[in-house]
């Protein structure tokens, strides 16, 4: 428990320095969990109640359109892991989220919110803090859908960690193009690859 304790707080004091015994504190609200590789964290048809640091792994957001899943993000450790839509509007949404690859958390429940904040008040600002974040890295996935295709392939490539690991189809649905499309600026890029050599 230690190791993960010292893993979180050097990760936040990117954002603010806290005391490592606040830490320690915050370990008790919080329930670490361990899922395998396509096992399902949320359901679409759930309602969130938990926001998930994220330890070890990746955890994929599918948008369940048609009776058919369509990968939306990845978020990969340290990001949060979260139906936002759902844990904020406290209704369903059509968002579920599965392990994509095994994945270690450490989960916080919504009604464990201000308890945390009256527990230990130094988590207030830093909350907010870790909110710009969540916000900022939210903005660079959608920013994807505005770029031109090839730049955002390349740009979808330095954003996600595991992107070695996803299908043409997940790509094609965080794109919003065709596989086709995909199919294409890999060619493209082997190509320029081969001629700059």
């Amino acid at each position: 428990m230690e190791h993960l304790i010292t893993q979180m707080k050097e990760d936040y004091d990117d954002l603010m320095i806290i005391d490592h015994k606040e830490y320690v504190k915050l370990f008790q609200f919080l329930k670490i969990k361990c899922y395998k590789k396509g096992e399902i964290l949320k359901s679409h048809d759930e309602l969130e109640l938990v926001s998930r640091y994220i330890f070890k792994g990746d955890i994929a957001e599918y948008e369940y359109r048609a009776k058919k899943f369509y990968c939306r993000k990845v978020f990969s450790a340290p990001d949060t892991a979260c139906d936002f839509e759902s844990y904020r509007s406290e209704e369903t949404s059509n968002i579920t989220l599965k392990a994509f690859t095994d994945v270690q958390v450490g989960e916080l429940q919504k009604s464990d919110e201000f308890s945390v904040i009256e527990y230990i008040p130094v988590f207030a600002k830093l909350a907010l803090r870790i909110n710009h974040r969540i916000a900022k890295i939210d903005r660079q996935w959608k920013r994807l859908h505005w770029l031109e295709k090839k730049e955002a392939y390349n740009t979808l490539q330095k954003l996600c960690p595991v992107f070695n690991q996803l299908q043409v189809a997940e790509i094609s649905a965080i794109l919003n193009i065709p596989e086709r499309s995909v199919f294409r600026i890999r060619k493209e890029l082997a190509n320029e690859f081969r001629s700059f050599k």
